[in-house]
């Protein structure tokens, strides 16, 4: 650009140069699926929530043995509904164009979404309700596996659009892959927990 600029000042004729290898793909409008999903939950499950949590402090209106689950799915879909579906929106849209590449599987996205959502509302349902049937306990377990396929194909996605890319490795892709894999240990490390809680009849996943 600053040699074309100086080649016009200087009255000379602009060359024409081929076009860049690389261009910037057109952004796709699915990273609002999940800015919208990561809103909804966090006035649903997160601050939703919350505010029954609160008045639960204030009046000791709720039930004592629901309480502690009810804190629980608040305080977990705040990270993996409202955090989470909010960085996995922004990722699927800009790790592409810093590759200089259109998002693979953009299916598959979609479906990592749904997954999430799906583990988010069957865990609300069921966990304050596992001492009292085997189908809770089994929907709090599910709640769980969603989310581990529904993180996994998120790593895959990005870890592939990494991988797949023409343009050469750089330092920021190390933070990437790293918080990824803490994301994916993390929805693993929620599922062990969960088997455990539903393992001892319980509604909490004990200290």
């Amino acid at each position: 650009l600053l040699r074309d600029l100086n080649d016009f000042v200087a009255g000379k004729e602009l060359t024409t140069r081929p076009e860049p290898q690389f261009k910037l793909a057109a952004i796709s409008n699915l990273y609002k699926s999940f800015l919208y999903a990561s809103l909804i939950i966090a006035l649903t499950a997160g601050a939703g929530l919350g505010a029954i949590n609160l008045l639960h402090m204030a009046s000791q209106g709720l039930p004592v043995s629901l309480w502690p689950a009810l804190t629980q799915i608040h305080a977990h879909s705040q990270i993996i509904g409202w955090a989470g579906l909010f960085i996995m929106g922004v990722a699927y849209t800009i790790v592409p164009r810093l590759k200089g590449m259109t998002l693979p599987g953009q299916r598959l996205a979609l479906l990592s979404l749904v997954l999430i959502l799906a583990g988010i509302v069957l865990r609300m349902i069921s966990q304050p309700w596992v001492p009292l049937s085997w189908a809770t306990g089994a929907g709090l377990i599910l709640s769980g596996i969603l989310e581990l396929v529904g993180a996994a194909i998120f790593a895959g996605i990005i870890f592939y659009t990494l991988a797949k890319s023409k343009l050469p490795a750089e330092g920021f892709e190390r933070y990437i892959q790293a918080s990824i894999v803490w994301f994916c240990l993390g929805a693993l490390g929620n599922l062990a927990l969960l088997v455990f809680t539903v393992q001892q009849g319980l509604n909490v996943v004990p200290e």
